[in-house]
């Protein structure tokens, strides 16, 4: 399932100006490859009706997803948390825009707004910029390939990280 459709038919016959809030618990599907969901998606949701669009701001949303540690390659499990996300969704594309990847349409034929494609961009804006299960990951030997986590492996490894910039300079000078 790859939506979350929100009717906004009520909405939609009221005034400019009008509200519509609500909680959800959705149980969203996504690409695995991109997000691999453990728990519902949860939060609450307001819709205000404006001219020629509606506006949704999400607050409090919260779900958990695995990621996979960048050091030692194990899962594990994050929780996200999203304290607020709002998106515009238009009658019609806005003329002069030239980038409308970011802008969503209403469904006039049956006045819906699927809610999915915001809420999948917010969850990835919100994973860590480096996953890494603990701060305490020893990660993989870079020669044997041990989980040092687990087990200490007898590898005598240079740290190929740690570079000696200054080690042949005494041999230029001289």
């Amino acid at each position: 399932m790859k939506k979350f459709i929100v009717t906004i038919g009520k909405l939609w016959a009221g005034s400019e100006g009008a509200t519509e809030a609500d909680d959800f618990n959705q149980d969203l599907e996504f690409d695995p490859d991109e997000i691999t969901i453990k728990a519902p998606v949860k939060g609450k949701m307001l819709i205000v009706k404006l001219k020629r669009e509606v506006r949704a701001v999400l607050t409090d949303v919260s779900t958990t997803v695995q990621q996979t540690c960048e050091k030692c390659l194990n899962n594990y499990d994050i929780e996200i948390n999203i304290p607020s996300a709002e998106r515009s969704f238009y009658v019609e594309k806005p003329e002069g825009d030239a980038d409308f990847n970011d802008q969503f349409l209403i469904s006039m034929r049956d006045l819906t707004i699927d809610l999915y494609e915001m809420i999948r961009q917010e969850i990835i804006l919100h994973f860590p910029l480096i996953s890494v299960c603990s701060k305490s990951c020893k990660g993989l030997c870079g020669l044997c390939g041990a989980n040092k986590n687990k087990k200490k492996c007898s590898c005598k490894e240079e740290d190929p990280t740690r570079q000696k910039p200054f080690k042949n300079l005494k041999k230029l000078i001289t």
